[in-house]
């Protein structure tokens, strides 16, 4: 005579058929989750590799003869204020027809302050 296996008996078996599959799929998961975070540590790392050899080829490229005299440093601050003053002729222009863009603009620059 077959053997008759109630509902639950049904599960226990599937749930035990199942398990490897299961711990498989979590350990893929886990792999999945380390690797994304390596891959951004790594990222981050290249980032300050490639900061540092950017320093250490202007460090480098430096020369004390090519220094910049008062009357180019005078000149390349005027035309950055100049470039600032636009920026601020704009956001005025752009505050005055969007009453709510000082908040977004406060909202920046606290993200920018910290």
């Amino acid at each position: 005579m077959p053997a008759i296996h109630t509902l639950t008996e049904n599960r226990e078996f599937q749930v035990a058929d199942d398990w490897p599959r299961v711990a498989l799929r979590t350990s893929e998961e886990e792999l999945g989750h380390r690797m994304e975070a390596d891959y951004w540590q790594k990222q981050h790392n290249m980032d300050f590799t490639l900061k540092d050899q950017r320093m250490a080829n202007r460090y480098e490229a430096y020369d004390v003869g090519r220094a910049a005299d008062e009357e180019t440093l005078a000149r390349d601050w005027a035309r950055e204020e100049q470039k600032a003053g636009a920026v601020k002729n704009l956001l005025g222009s752009l505050q005055e027809r969007f009453p709510n863009l000082q908040l977004g603009l406060d909202r920046i620059m606290k993200v920018y302050s910290n």
